[in-house]
């Protein structure tokens, strides 16, 4: 294929020529005229110029890799590891072929490629390497990382990766899949505007003019990846939720892999016993155990959903159209439901409509500075306080929020599909 240097793209990551660059207006509209009938065809030419970083091709983001480069989405896969017998299991570009061969040469990122390119020939598939990583990220429109080890090096990265993207305006997720559980945490960054689904009831103001939503959501890398992250355990464990043992564990993992095993030779179960002690929640002692005979043994339909629901908060950040989930994800297969959790501070949402001149006070009272501003000026924006409305997940329909429990069966012992 022809190949050309894309401004703005890092110069370690290939460029290619692609067909979707090449496409007319008429061709667009017959390649995707279903996507553009959902969402429009300015969200579908965002998308379609759009390309996302992906590190770490686990059960989780082979489901989304798939999602976002069948919608339009260019990509840029990173996994320097070698591919193993245990990925097999969970990524289905790989094949046994894929396993032969010199590990310094093909790594998994590389053996994927061409197997992601073949599911849409309109976009781009390349291939770039983990010490990029930092550099690379604003080159991209989108980046997902999915954690594949407990090396306190690997948390690190997440940091650094996050840190980068939100001083460059770019949506960040993380994800992470565990045998029978998974999760992944949302950062649309300090200032996300975004269009709400078709189903809000403010999408249009009176006029009939489209209303947007501006969002600010905490960052991955102070309320998550770091070791001394302020946030409280308990304020997320609420009565009306079931507790979110699965952030839990993935917080103590973080804090285990920086343990000297030559000064604490504790278990794993009983750290995290005592660690959660000390945050003021109490982790189950067999649950503790059994994630860390099964931490790394993910299970493919464990990440499908994941990836599945994961993808659609993709494709939201880029189309800009949507609700997003605000902020954490975890699906269980011991209660079969998805679940939504705030971790960090409570988001402030600002909603606009043309022909609003009133201003709302958030549902709980508070009198943040944005509202007090607001209100003061009489401005046509709306500021609510989320903090009491839960996200629902349906995994084929995305996200709307109701004052209810953020949970929902995702898999119905009725249903074949």
């Amino acid at each position: 294929r022809r190949r050309r240097a894309r401004r703005g793209r890092h110069p370690l990551v290939t460029p290619t020529m692609t067909a979707a660059e090449q496409m007319t207006e008429e061709q667009r509209h017959a390649v995707y005229d279903r996507q553009i009938r959902l969402w429009g065809a300015e969200a579908q030419n965002r998308i379609g110029a759009s390309r996302a970083l992906i590190w770490g091709l686990g059960g989780a983001n082979v489901e989304t890799v798939k999602n976002l480069v069948l919608a339009g989405i260019s990509v840029t896969l990173v996994d320097d590891r070698a591919p193993t017998e245990a990925d097999l299991g969970v990524n289905f570009f790989l094949r046994e072929a894929d396993l032969a061969g010199d590990p310094e040469k093909k790594t998994v990122a590389a053996a994927c490629r061409d197997r992601v390119a073949e599911l849409n020939p309109f976009g781009s598939v390349d291939v770039a390497h983990t010490a990029d990583l930092v550099v690379a990220v604003a080159a991209h429109g989108l980046v997902v990382a999915e954690r594949l080890d407990n090396a306190a090096a690997t948390w690190d990265l997440l940091g650094a990766v996050s840190k980068a993207a939100r001083e460059t305006a770019v949506p960040f997720f993380y994800a992470r899949v565990d045998a029978d559980k998974g999760l992944f945490f949302v950062d649309h960054g300090a200032h996300h505007t975004y269009k709400p689904d078709a189903s809000s009831s403010s999408k249009t103001g009176d006029d009939g003019t489209t209303t947007t939503k501006t969002a600010r959501f905490a960052a991955f890398h102070e309320v998550y990846a770091a070791q001394d992250s302020s946030v409280s355990w308990s304020s997320i464990a609420t009565k009306r939720q079931p507790a979110p043992t699965a952030y839990f564990l993935d917080r103590l993992d973080r804090d285990f892999s920086s343990l000297d095993e030559t000064t604490d030779r504790r278990s794993y179960a009983e750290f995290a016993a005592a660690r959660a002690a000390e945050r003021g929640v109490a982790v189950d002692a067999t649950a503790a155990a059994r994630h860390d005979g099964l931490r790394g043994a993910a299970v493919a339909f464990v990440g499908a959903v994941v990836g599945g629901v994961l993808g659609q908060e993709c494709i939201k950040a880029i189309s800009r159209q949507g609700e997003p989930l605000d902020n954490l994800f975890i699906f269980d297969t011991a209660t079969d439901a998805g679940v939504v959790y705030r971790v960090g501070p409570p988001s402030v949402v600002g909603q606009t409509a043309a022909s609003s001149g009133a201003v709302k006070r958030p549902p709980d009272g508070d009198a943040s500075a944005e509202h007090q501003a607001a209100k003061k000026a009489k401005t046509t924006t709306t500021v609510e306080d989320t903090a009491a409305a839960a996200a629902v997940v349906d995994v084929d329909g995305g996200a709307t929020t109701a004052e209810m429990p953020a949970v929902v069966d995702l898999l119905d012992d009725d249903d074949d599909d």
